[in-house]
């Protein structure tokens, strides 16, 4: 996996000469969260009434963050089949 997020997310497969229209990944990505927390009416109501809170602008923001939080995560190296055996997560943590 190409770990550039502004790699597009469904590249060109005739030729990688050509131009690159669409989305990237983290639109995608982003895109695909906010239809997520959309969908959970429970979201909108937890903002509901809370003075200067623009829900859509909230639920945005907190796509993104996990977006982008997913696409760093993905970036890191692959965990071994031993370390996953031995559940030796902290390679992972805190970087």
């Amino acid at each position: 996996m190409d770990a550039n997020p502004n790699a597009p997310a469904f590249p060109p497969m005739h030729d990688p000469r050509s131009h690159e229209f669409g989305l990237t990944k983290r639109e995608l990505i982003a895109a695909l969260a906010m239809q997520g927390f959309l969908s959970n009416p429970h979201v909108a109501e937890k903002y509901k009434g809370h003075i200067h809170v623009d829900v859509v602008s909230m639920i945005a923001l907190r796509a993104v963050e996990y977006t982008d939080a997913l696409l760093a995560e993905l970036s890191k190296p692959t965990l071994t089949p031993a370390q996953l055996a031995e559940g030796d997560y902290t390679s992972r943590m805190g970087s």
